[in-house]
């Protein structure tokens, strides 16, 4: 299986690394994205830090960057790639990736850093009241589910 998987992810980087219209990064994105759908995070992880490296305008990259780091329980390492998108996207200097329109992106970012915030929060307990606790458990729910 996991043999499969290494064929069919250098077969993307063959094909994207192909396509001239594709930005820096790209394919390492691609296979970033394969390797977070397979619940390959820390892999997943270091393949986004390398689009980011390609293309340090690729908001998209910073925000699977921000999603694998949360899934790895990385919440302030999360935080800080997407504020970085978030940066990308107000400015207007962003590489931009075919498939979702940019509103949409926007507001999913917005919602995790939401929840990331909420995250964050929670490990700080001691000084939480129990209502607090709740309320930010409810947010990262979805998350979790």
């Amino acid at each position: 299986m996991q043999y499969l998987l290494k064929i069919l992810l250098f077969i993307a980087i063959l094909v994207f690394s192909g396509c001239k219209q594709d930005p820096p990064g790209y394919p390492e994105y691609n296979v970033g994205v394969g390797l977070f759908q397979a619940g390959n995070y820390e892999d997943a992880v270091e393949h986004f830090q390398k689009a980011i490296e390609a293309n340090p305008s690729f908001a998209e990259a910073f925000m699977n960057l921000g999603t694998g780091l949360y899934q790895l329980e990385r919440f302030n390492e999360a935080m800080a790639a997407y504020e970085s998108a978030d940066s990308l996207f107000r400015i207007g200097e962003y590489v931009e990736v075919r498939g979702t329109p940019h509103g949409e992106k926007v507001e999913v970012l917005h919602e995790m850093m939401e929840i990331t915030r909420a995250q964050i929060k929670l490990l700080d307990k001691e000084n939480l009241t129990e209502e607090e606790i709740e309320e930010l458990k409810m947010k990262v729910e979805p998350l979790t589910e």
